[in-house]
């Protein structure tokens, strides 16, 4: 669960900075955090999926 608030976190800065504090908007940048947002989501999903089956956590 620390991995999705994390991700979400990070997200959540960078749009701050982009919004309030004049950060220029940087392609790479988005689809970066896009990719990594990506990574925390299959990962809890995949997690999920292992505490269902019984799995070790």
């Amino acid at each position: 669960m620390y991995a999705v608030f994390t991700g979400i976190g990070t997200a959540g800065t960078v749009l701050t900075e982009m919004v309030l504090f004049g950060e220029p908007f940087r392609l790479a940048k988005v689809l970066l955090i896009g990719l990594l947002l990506c990574g925390v989501i299959g990962l809890k999903l995949v997690t999920d999926q292992q505490e269902a089956k019984g799995g070790a956590v």
